[in-house]
């Protein structure tokens, strides 16, 4: 309990050091916010794939289409797709998605 205290004494007393925590603070938050963001935003992704796959009865479903759905730009579609572990990118043609079996 003592170190908590002296550390507490160092960042409240020192201003480069209560500086330089605060801002690793704010940076862990901000990248656990736009993690968190983004994984919602791939599950959306996801879900509209999995529909538009069983609606058109085809195995890949285009970037444009998912990017028509979702209101996301191709190139965040893209990046989307790629970080979603159920999501794998057509190997014939490159702007196309299917789920992984």
């Amino acid at each position: 309990m003592e170190h908590i205290n002296n550390m507490w004494e160092l960042i409240s007393t020192n201003s480069f050091v209560g500086a330089f925590t605060s801002g690793i603070a704010i940076l862990i938050v901000v990248f656990l916010f736009k993690s968190a963001v983004n994984k919602y935003r791939a599950h959306q992704v996801f879900k509209v794939l999995k529909a538009g796959l069983a609606d058109k009865g085809r195995t890949f479903l285009p970037s444009s289409f998912l990017s028509a759905q979702t209101n996301y730009t191709l190139a965040k579609i893209e990046q989307l797709c790629i970080s979603h572990s159920k999501i794998v990118r057509n190997e014939k043609e490159r702007e196309s998605w299917q789920l992984k079996e």
